[in-house]
């Protein structure tokens, strides 16, 4: 696994001349090394992580602009989450080169770790481990992070975790204080996470009738609809949506539930009742003349 990883990372224009193992290739092209660690914190290889940051790899490394911390939190290695937060800078202080590198060099093998990025780093990985559904990571993180505060890239952690469709998660986030929005419940519906819906709306009743900022003006019911999803589109009706909204174009949820065949959804949406259509000028003059008649 760690063999097929790296190789992604560590081609020269993606031509593989040579076969060989993901250590070989971090020996043999110095600068390919950050991609390498990359590939090795994404793909979970503890082992070879700790070693190529022995050699001198500086472990903030980033790869395509990516920190070392997204990948393993992106990946779900806990260990290699835990590794780099406590012990792989003193690691690597302890066995760096003691010669300070040229400029050339320093620019081959690694791009310095600002310290001022640290809370960014550390944001960017909670969302990836939420999003990715990493019980564990996200536990780790959040004694590193203060949830109930805005996300730098604004982002609310829920909304994170509600396309990874844990409940645990999504209950940790909670209880550190991180702030739910209309969009966690837009997300578990478009996904298909019935019991994070159904979490949410227990939490955030009035999302049932959200329409999200999108260009067709549609709510969530016709996403739940067109998704074929039957039992969320049974549940928002219980928490009051309005099945006969229509979109931009003019359709209702059972319109878009026809156009799918979503046979489930189309039934529930047709047993509903219809309302009673709204009271005109029209309605009034004809009030009006019957009486008159009288």
């Amino acid at each position: 696994m760690l063999y097929d990883t790296a190789l992604t990372y560590t081609l020269n224009q993606g031509v593989i001349y040579k076969e060989r193992t993901v250590l070989q290739w971090a020996a043999l092209e110095p600068k390919q090394r950050k991609y390498t660690l990359a590939a090795l914190q994404l793909g979970g290889g503890e082992s070879a992580v700790k070693l190529l940051v022995r050699s001198g790899i500086h472990p903030w490394t980033l790869a395509s602009g990516v920190p070392p911390l997204v990948y393993a939190s992106g990946g779900g290695h806990e260990t290699i989450v835990r590794y780099l937060l406590y012990d792989a800078l003193n690691i690597w202080q302890r066995h760096a080169p003691q010669r300070a590198p040229t400029c050339d060099e320093w620019n081959q093998l690694t791009e310095p770790w600002d310290e001022a990025g640290r809370p960014w780093t550390l944001q960017d990985a909670l969302h990836h481990a939420a999003k990715g559904g990493h019980l564990k990571v996200v536990e780790l993180l959040c004694q590193h992070i203060d949830v109930s505060k805005p996300s730098i890239s604004g982002t609310l952690f829920t909304t994170s975790a509600s396309q990874g469709g844990s409940i645990e998660i999504m209950q940790i986030l909670l209880k550190y204080g991180a702030e739910l929005g209309p969009s966690a419940l837009y997300n578990a519906i478009i996904e298909g996470h019935l019991a994070l819906a159904l979490d949410i709306l227990s939490r955030r009743p009035m999302d049932a009738s959200y329409r999200g900022s999108n260009d067709c003006n549609q709510t969530l019911l016709h996403y739940a609809a067109k998704k074929g999803h039957a039992d969320i589109v049974k549940n928002l009706l219980d928490y009051g949506a309005d099945h006969e909204v229509v979109d931009s174009w003019g359709y209702t949820a059972l319109d878009l539930a026809i156009y799918g065949s979503h046979d489930d959804v189309i039934k529930i949406l047709a047993d509903m009742p219809e309302s009673a259509p709204p009271f005109t000028h029209d309605d009034l003059s004809d009030s009006y003349d019957s009486y008159d008649s009288t």
